[in-house]
């Protein structure tokens, strides 16, 4: 009991002493903390070389000390990120902080065509997000297309913008909130210049250069679910999804073969693709828009969805297919891929 005593004292003891060696100690408020935790080194010592002797009235002391430590020290993971110094970005100076070379890697977007994207989306000049935080056009919007580009954490490109990951958090998602409220209409609508006939015509043969054996197939659809840690206010049974194990959000997709992708949802967690797709009567709207002129235009989906007068699905495994069937599934399979990219 005594040796096990000693064991734990000796662990606590080497885990204040790794926070005191990480500590800046040019600062008077954790100066005062390290007074704090040294006096509960000691006591771990004391402890440890105590052996044999050791009591667990001693080791409750020790506990009753850590309880008694400010949050910042006992609770490390609760403090505010520290800035290393730099300005932010404004409307001002936003071309002097990143160089041309590394846009289309970091943003997707060339740095001349920035102040056009900005004035496209009508992002207002200022803008104050929630908790007061305060943020500019240019900030925000660089500050967006970064968090889009590819999966990164906050603190991960904090030091790039020279904000805390908190106030990015913000920023980030008071934007996100005003571009959906102003183009989350024309995100979602069938009414493009790029679905007219004549374009259709062209996404047809663009497949059938591909060597699609479907005839007139111009688009594909697809569906993903973004998964996130359990949600509160009663969203448990609407948001989890059996087949995934997942608390998530259900979306579709369209996916065209100039590159342009329409986006469908949020559905609830739990449902299938096909059943997505027939609540918004997808293959009833794609009919309305793309067959106008009466030719027999169709889409190409996995086996997750419904076979449909439009829609088109691969053979079934469900019975021995031919060889020609197996080819079919499997060059179709491989022009499907577009949809997987386009989602990402």
């Amino acid at each position: 009991m005594a040796t096990a005593l000693a064991d734990i004292a000796s662990e606590i003891c080497e885990m204040f002493e790794n926070s005191i060696e990480q500590t800046d100690m040019s600062d008077s408020e954790e100066e005062d903390d390290v007074l704090e935790v040294s006096i509960l080194i000691d006591e771990c010592r004391s402890l440890v070389e105590e052996g044999e002797n050791a009591t667990l009235h001693r080791l409750n002391s020790i506990i009753e000390l850590i309880q008694e430590l400010p949050k910042s020290i006992s609770n490390p993971y609760s403090q505010l990120y520290r800035l290393q110094g730099g300005s932010r970005m404004d409307n001002n100076n936003w071309e002097s902080k990143f160089p041309s070379e590394v846009y289309l890697e970091l943003f997707r977007f060339r740095k001349v065509d920035i102040m056009l994207l900005a004035a496209a989306l009508e992002i207002p000049d200022t803008f104050v997000a929630g908790n007061g935080y305060r943020s500019t056009k240019m900030e925000g919007l660089h500050l967006m297309l970064r968090r889009l580009s590819s999966p990164s954490r906050w603190v991960d490109i904090s030091a790039q913008f020279s904000l805390t990951p908190q106030s990015m958090s913000v920023i980030f998602n008071h934007l996100l909130t005003l571009m959906f409220r102003k183009w989350g209409d024309f995100v979602r609508t069938l009414d493009h210049a790029w679905l007219n006939a004549d374009h259709i015509e062209n996404y047809a043969a663009a497949y059938a250069r591909l060597g699609c054996p479907l005839r007139n197939c111009v688009l594909t659809i697809d569906g993903t679910k973004h998964c996130f840690s359990r949600p509160g206010h009663g969203m448990q049974n609407s948001c989890y999804c059996g087949h995934w194990h997942e608390h998530c959000l259900g979306y579709q997709f369209i996916q065209l073969p100039n590159g342009h992708n329409l986006c469908f949802g949020p559905f609830n967690g739990f449902e299938h693709d096909s059943t997505s797709v027939k609540m918004i009567e997808l293959e009833e709207k794609l009919c309305d828009k793309l067959r106008a002129d009466g030719t027999e235009y169709v889409a190409y989906l996995d086996s997750g969805y419904a076979l449909g007068h439009m829609f088109i699905t691969p053979y079934s495994r469900r019975r021995e297919l031919t060889r020609e069937e197996i080819e079919f599934n499997r060059s179709m399979s491989a022009l499907r891929q577009s949809s997987e990219w386009g989602i990402g």
